[in-house]
């Protein structure tokens, strides 16, 4: 997977937080920064998604359709 999440601690500074950005960039990789919290930063994004998904397929939706 391209993108890696760089976790922000209480007690990260910013020059760690900035030389891990560019290694990840230098591994060809997209780093994002996060403040450390339960769970993955895609999965807290992308999980509403899958609920709106779920509730359309309980409804009856084709799922042909809702991938269009």
């Amino acid at each position: 997977m391209p993108l890696v999440e760089i976790i922000r601690g209480e007690k990260s500074s910013d020059e760690t937080i900035a030389k891990v950005v560019a290694w990840a960039s230098k591994m060809g990789k997209t780093p994002i920064v996060v403040n450390d919290c339960p769970g993955f930063f895609v999965n807290r994004v992308l999980f509403p998604y899958f609920a709106g998904f779920s509730q359309l397929l309980r409804d009856g939706a084709d799922f042909r359709k809702i991938d269009k």
